[in-house]
């Protein structure tokens, strides 16, 4: 089983993935030694960022939202990779303050 076969990218897909898990998945990731993932990239959208904000423990408004999605995706096409997670840390403490 690869380390990404439980992972979700884009919004629509993170959206139903998060709520309903079965119907995105045969089973869960758990059954296999494995966990959910989610990644930041060029698909990703405003759900995706409200729940890796949600992970950290931050909340933002709308525009902040927006301002920290368009900074993932351009940085996902600059580079041609998803957002690691201490990119997103620090895109979080430029839009949001500390």
């Amino acid at each position: 089983m690869g380390e990404n076969a439980f992972a979700q990218e884009a919004g629509l897909a993170v959206s139903g993935w998060k709520e309903m898990p079965l119907t995105a998945e045969p089973y869960l990731p758990e059954l296999v030694g494995q966990t959910h993932k989610l990644i930041l990239g060029k698909k990703s959208g405003r759900h995706s960022i409200e729940l890796k904000l949600k992970d950290l423990g931050r909340k933002a408004s709308e525009d902040q939202t927006e301002k920290l999605l368009l900074k993932v995706k351009l940085q996902a096409e600059r580079t041609k990779t998803p957002v690691s997670d201490g990119d997103f840390k620090k895109m979080v403490e430029e839009v949001l303050g500390r």
